[in-house]
């Protein structure tokens, strides 16, 4: 205990204990520092399949519990709201965090604890220990541990006593372990975080040094690499625990709220009394402290790799059909034997051959009977098989890649149906702007055409009286900002922006001719445009046709006025404009990519510097492809988000205030439910995928500036890269919605922070308006 209680976080060595406990809820793997390997990698990962099972078996106890059911069913509904996200939020981090310790992270553990070892002796911090008792980590460790166990043991009396079960009985009912490894985990990333800092201040202080020692340009370059496996580590800290920090972040938001909420609601016992233990169980949750840090991309491991395909089941597949094909070709050499003996029977063995036929045919009926299901199965597989490698035969001839901009010329006709894009002649390099404005003007007439018959619609009328006020609000809201995002889009790509459509076009010419991308073919068919984009869009068509059949079978009326009553064709546009956008979009990523693996590739080219200067140009074009896609499509992705807040929000809102009048139908619940999973996912993607594409023109810098140590070890004057880097640095661009925000992942946290606040605001004003 007491060389416990000296080790000191200079030296990473001092976690090993805390490893070692956390081994038993496994929030890290099975892993041996003195020889930096895992140990016990298949018992490892029997336990974790284990402690799966422990956590499902609860979970379902959760679900079929009586007491637990009474009381979810007395609280009120934003209550009801939280306590569901709770639990369902702590059982995803729990599951998360078993899954990327036993199955996915395991060798980026062992990068992470090997990078502080190496910085630790090149550091000389092997073996130091601390003196003061008041900064040893297993000192407040264990303090805490002993918190949090009085905590646990005073609610569990305190719900226990107020719901009269037992003691034993209220831990059941409560998510308390899943809190418990949620605290573990945020102590372990606490004294990460904690471990990378004193080391930063080592370096730091370090250089500071060797400046004012003078020392060698040799050992400026020793303490810049160890600051870039520093920073390499810190990369793999956000692949360990980036999604688990979201999470916990979520459920600190959660706890919060519900701590507030319970501390106001339920204090209040049966007989009126003001109840203090149950307040200070519910204010108590307000201790916990958020961390945030986000992850960055990493490639699948090998491991992984194996455990998502489905090697196993082609291998079982296999086994299975040797073992019938095996079985018929047994069968078949007995027919034939049969045959041909029977042909030189005599007339007193013909009985015997009756018999032999008959017990042939009756094991031909057991084959059936064991392997028909099988047979049906296999064949169903290989014939998919076949219709899957033929499609992607006729992609491979048809669609190329995103790294080809004339991908985009197929369907570029297709998006001129809705004009989302311009009739723009590619081998001209021309837009007929006549016919552009002459059709504009067709499709906006017949826009406002139909926003008069809407208004005039009594069927729209009629059910929209029966909304509640946010109700009404949200779909007016909806109808205003989908019918101006139709119109704006219409509008840029036929009367304004016509030049700057063709810059886009160009750029893309531009890139693509110097990175040599022209033609190539994609090879895999799930990373084919046209086989997505195919699949995209039945998706949605079949989800559309779904709802306007539910919607029109729930207020008994035809397809065709439940289509001409609704926002269905403006939904459908705004689809599309998405949809062409994530295109565009994954182009301008993919370019980056490109650049970043020939920055990679050119660090032990003698041309270096020559080569560098014509990836600037790349680089320089792709920044100003990035402010003209701003320019083209800042507004409508500013419509969208502030769209799909809407969408969010009405979704929410609908059940509270349609379902619950005695009218419930499942079908436009789950109509609802989808819809609302669209919405979410749409908007992710497209969050994602431009935070992605920023961080891979960052990735492109941050190369530069890991070249620039060979450069300088190579040649005295470093000036010219120096000049370089900074050029680079000025042309990262970020994508903006109309200049007034720029999109990032934040943007999701924004989001959900403000759907929440107009959740609770629309549940109050129902009820009033209720009451």
């Amino acid at each position: 205990m007491n060389m416990i209680l000296k080790l000191s976080l200079k030296d990473i060595v001092f976690i090993n204990p805390l490893v070692k406990y956390l081994n038993i809820f496994f929030i890290t793997p099975w892993y041996d520092f003195p020889t930096n390997q895992k140990y016990y990698p298949s018992l490892a990962k029997c336990y974790a399949c284990l402690l799966m099972v422990v956590k499902i078996l609860w979970v379902i106890y959760w679900l079929q519990d009586d007491a637990l059911k009474s009381v979810y069913a007395s609280l009120l509904c934003t209550e009801k709201i939280f306590l569901f996200a709770i639990y369902t939020n702590l059982s995803i981090l729990t599951t998360v965090t078993i899954f990327k310790s036993a199955f996915w992270d395991v060798d980026k553990w062992r990068t992470l604890f090997t990078n502080l070892q190496y910085i630790d002796i090149n550091l000389q911090n092997k073996g130091k220990k601390e003196s003061k008792l008041m900064k040893n980590f297993y000192f407040w460790f264990v303090l805490k541990q002993v918190m949090f166990l009085c905590y646990s043991t005073y609610g569990i009396q305190v719900f226990g006593t107020m719901q009269r079960t037992s003691f034993f009985k209220t831990f059941l009912n409560s998510c308390l372990m899943d809190v418990y490894y949620e605290f573990l985990l945020i102590s372990l990333i606490n004294i990460l975080i904690r471990s990378f800092k004193s080391r930063y201040k080592d370096l730091n202080q370090k250089l500071e040094t060797a400046c004012e020692q003078s020392k060698s340009v040799e050992e400026l370059m020793n303490i810049a690499n160890y600051y870039r496996i520093l920073g390499d580590t810190v990369e793999i800290f956000n692949s360990l625990f980036g999604y688990q920090i979201i999470l916990v972040i979520f459920d600190c938001c959660l706890e919060t709220v519900s701590a507030l909420n319970g501390a106001f609601l339920y204090t209040i016992n049966g007989q009126g009394q003001f109840n203090i233990e149950m307040f200070l169980c519910n204010m108590s949750l307000l201790t916990v402290i958020p961390i945030h840090v986000w992850t960055s991309k990493e490639k699948i491991s090998f491991l992984r790799g194996f455990w998502l395909s489905p090697a196993v089941d082609m291998f079982y597949e296999f086994q299975i059909i040797e073992l019938m094909t095996s079985v018929v070709k047994s069968l078949e050499s007995r027919y034939a034997d049969l045959n041909e003996n029977f042909l030189q029977c005599q007339d007193e063995k013909f009985e015997s051959f009756v018999y032999y036929h008959r017990i042939l045919g009756e094991t031909v009926d057991l084959f059936n009977s064991l392997f028909g299901y099988q047979t049906l199965l296999i064949t169903f597989h290989i014939g998919s098989q076949l219709v899957l490698h033929t499609v992607k035969t006729v992609l491979k001839t048809t669609m190329s890649t995103f790294s080809d901009i004339t991908f985009m010329r197929t369907v570029w006709k297709f998006f001129n149906i809705f004009l989302i894009t311009p009739f723009y002649n590619f081998n001209e390099n021309t837009i007929h702007s006549k016919l552009c404005k002459l059709y504009a003007t067709f499709l906006i007439a017949l826009k406002l055409v139909w926003i008069v018959a809407l208004f005039k619609n009594e069927n729209l009328s009629e059910m929209v009286k029966q909304f509640l006020f946010t109700q009404k609000f949200t779909f007016v809201a909806g109808l205003a900002t989908l019918s101006v995002l139709n119109l704006l889009s219409v509008i840029k790509s036929s009367f304004l922006d016509i030049n700057t459509w063709k810059m886009l076009v160009k750029s893309f010419d531009a890139i693509d001719s110097k990175l040599q991308t022209g033609g190539k073919v994609e090879t895999s068919i799930c990373k084919n445009f046209c086989f997505g984009f195919i699949t995209k869009q039945l998706i949605f068509m079949i989800f559309v046709t779904y709802q306007l059949y539910c919607w029109s079978s729930f207020l008994k009326i035809s397809v065709l006025q439940s289509l001409w009553a609704s926002p269905t064709c403006d939904l459908m546009y705004e689809f599309q404009i998405f949809t062409f956008l994530m295109s565009l979009l994954q182009s301008i990523k993919r370019r980056y990519v490109l650049l970043n693996e020939k920055v990679e590739a050119i660090k032990t080219s003698p041309k270096m510097r020559h080569e560098l200067q014509k990836l600037a140009q790349v680089y320089r074009i792709l920044g100003e492809t990035i402010e003209t896609w701003n320019k083209l499509f800042g507004y409508q992705i500013l419509l969208i988000t502030f769209q799909s807040g809407l969408n969010v929000v009405s979704c929410i809102n609908f059940p509270l205030g349609v379902l619950d009048r005695g009218n419930f139908d499942i079908e436009i619940a789950l109509c609802n439910g989808i819809f609302l999973l669209l919405t979410l996912g749409s908007l992710l993607q497209m969050v994602i995928s431009m935070d992605s594409t920023v961080e891979e023109a960052k990735t492109f810098v941050d190369r530069c500036y890991k070249m620039q140590e060979q450069f300088t070890l190579n040649f005295r004057n470093s000036d010219e890269l120096i000049k370089f880097i900074s050029i680079a640095k000025h042309n990262v661009r970020t994508f903006s919605a109309g200049g007034f925000f720029d999109i990032r992942k934040n943007l999701i946290f924004s989001l959900i922070a403000n759907v929440a606040m107009y959740f609770v605001i629309s549940v109050q004003f129902n009820q009033n308006q209720k009451e």
